[in-house]
């Protein structure tokens, strides 16, 4: 049975960053394994990004 880990982020641009660097952020993510299951915005300034990845 697969068993899951998960990771919630608030990115870059929640703090006056740009797209770019959620973008990085992300990919760095997506190299450490970690799989993005949904993105939420709380607000117009607030973006959280939940992910997930196998247990080791």
């Amino acid at each position: 049975m697969q068993k899951w880990e998960y990771r919630i982020v608030d990115l870059p641009s929640s703090h006056g960053g740009s797209n770019k660097e959620d973008q990085k952020e992300l990919d760095q993510l997506g190299e450490d394994g970690w799989e993005l299951v949904a993105m939420i915005h709380m607000d117009e300034s607030v973006t959280i990004a939940y992910l997930k990845r196998e247990k080791q």
